[in-house]
C-alpha cells in the first residue's frame, strides 16, 4: 500500500510531516510513503532515510495557503503538493492521500480531479 502525504501542509509543515512519516514508516511495516512537496527540502530533512525506510518524494513546488479561495487555487497551482499528491490517486500511484493542509482545497482538488462515485448524488 502507498501513502501519499502532503508534506506542505498543517502547522510547523514541513518538519513535522516529515516526522510524522519516518515514524509511520518506522512503526508500519508493509507500507510505503510518497513525500508529496518541495524535494531539495525533503530531501534535507528526511535524505538520510531514503535507503533505510519505504519512503520516496513527489516534488510539487507550489503550496496552497490557508488563505486562498480552493478551487482557483487548485485551478490556478497545478504543481501545489494537493493537487499533485490526488493525482497520484487518479494515476494509481497512491492507495490513499493524506494531508493538513486546506481541507477545501483538498476537496476541491479531490471533486475536480477525480469526480464523484456512481449512484452518490453529492459528496459528504
Amino acid at each position: 500500500m502507498i501513502i501519499a502525504v502532503d508534506a506542505s501542509g498543517g502547522d510547523y509543515a514541513p518538519y513535522e510531516i516529515v516526522k510524522g512519516v519516518v515514524q509511520a514508516a518506522q512503526q508500519y511495516k508493509g507500507i510505503e510513503i510518497a513525500l508529496v512537496g518541495n524535494s531539495e527540502i525533503l530531501h534535507v530533512l528526511a535524505g538520510r532515510y531514503l535507503n533505510k525506510l519505504p519512503i520516496h518524494f513527489v516534488e510539487a513546488p507550489e503550496v496552497i495557503n490557508f488563505n486562498e479561495h480552493a478551487v482557483q487555487a487548485v485551478k490556478s497551482k497545478p504543481g501545489s503538493s494537493i493537487v499533485v499528491g490526488i493525482n497520484l490517486l487518479k494515476e494509481k500511484r497512491a492507495d490513499a492521500f493524506v494531508s493538513a493542509g486546506h481541507s477545501g482545497a483538498v476537496f476541491a482538488a479531490a471533486m475536480l480531479t477525480l469526480g464523484k462515485i456512481k449512484n452518490i448524488p453529492r459528496p459528504a
